[in-house]
Parts: C-alpha cells; structure tokens; sequence
C-alpha cells in the first residue's frame, strides 16, 4: 500500500510526486503513455520556474529522475476505476494498487 497514487505523469502528477516525497510519503506515479505529457513534446522549455531553457523531453526526463531520486515509484499502466474507502484501490489495466490518497493530475 502506498501513501499517496498520482495518476497523471505530467508536470503537475510529478511535482505533485516531489512534494509527496519530500513529506516522507510513499509514492507510485501511474503514466499511460509517456512522462512529461504534452510539455514533452515541447522543444523549448522556458518559462517553468526553475528552469532557464531545456527541451520538453529533458525537462520531463529531469522531473521523473528527481522522482525515482527521491524513492518514488512509476509505473506505465492506465488508470480505469477508483474504488473509494478509507483505503482507496486504484484499479489499472495490469492490477491494483492501495494507497490511503489518490490524487489525479491527468490534464
């Protein structure tokens, strides 16, 4: 069982997962097609804070790299149900996972 499930890996579902972590929380981050989401596809990343100018893709590669840095899982499932309770089971297209929180960053 995990603290906290973010579905959604794009910068809002990853930043998410960074803070999650730095509270000392158990996190998996469950993406269905690529990390980053639409900034991936971006070339030019610059006005992200922190960050002066890098691609979509490095800028998303940097933000999931912090994220398995800090102890934070990621796995490349779709999200289909939530069953709610106070242990909430998210149910994927390859299993189920509990967490005590869900939080959905899907755009």
């Amino acid at each position: 069982m995990y603290d906290v499930v973010i579905i959604g890996g794009g910068p809002a579902g990853l930043t998410a997962a960074l803070y999650a972590l730095r509270a000392e929380k158990s996190v998996l981050v469950l993406e269905k097609s690529g990390l980053g989401g639409q900034i991936a596809l971006s070339g030019k990343v610059e006005n992200f804070p922190g960050v002066a100018q890098m691609s979509g893709t490095e800028f998303a590669e940097t933000l999931s790299g912090q994220v398995e840095a800090l102890g934070g899982q990621i796995e490349y499932e779709a999200a289909l149900e939530i069953k709610d309770g106070d242990i909430k089971t998210v149910v994927t297209d390859f299993g189920e996972y509990q967490a005590k929180s869900v939080i959905i960053a899907t755009g």
